[in-house]
């Protein structure tokens, strides 16, 4: 089940990278920097950063990054669909790490409404800051 779930989400994050990369070099020529888009789509096959003048290294990092928030992009929503897929065709519970799979979990231990509501109540949640705040969920 999940298997086939997991597999057709990583197509989608193939094919929408792929689309976002052809938009992107699409982008890039149409800005007149057509090595920016060939650096990106087939690494290796100009000159290496260190090699290109200051200028252009500065693109040439610009773009990489943008690349790689495209991929993150992709990926984030790909988990987000798979994870609504999941909801949709097998309940709450079926998401790993969920309250809903939590709570199915102690139900099938035997644990009552009340005795679930104490363990609850001591569970404490905060902020937690990260060396990376641009990669933060919600």
């Amino acid at each position: 089940m999940q298997t086939s779930l997991a597999l057709l989400a990583a197509e989608k994050v193939e094919r929408d990278l792929a689309h976002l990369m052809r938009s992107f070099d699409r982008v890039l020529a149409e800005l007149d920097e057509p090595g920016l888009a060939q650096a990106l789509t087939a690494p290796g096959a100009g000159p290496s950063l260190a090699q290109l003048p200051p200028a252009q290294q500065e693109k040439s990092i610009q773009a990489l990054s943008m690349m790689f928030q495209f991929m993150n992009l992709v990926e984030e929503n790909a988990a987000v669909q798979l994870r609504r897929r999941l909801e949709d065709e097998h309940g709450a519970g079926a998401v790993r790490g969920s309250w809903s799979e939590t709570l199915a979990h102690w139900q099938q231990q035997g644990l009552s409404a009340e005795q679930m509501l104490a363990i609850l109540r001591q569970v404490e949640v905060g902020p937690v800051l990260t060396a990376h705040p641009t990669e933060a969920k919600r």
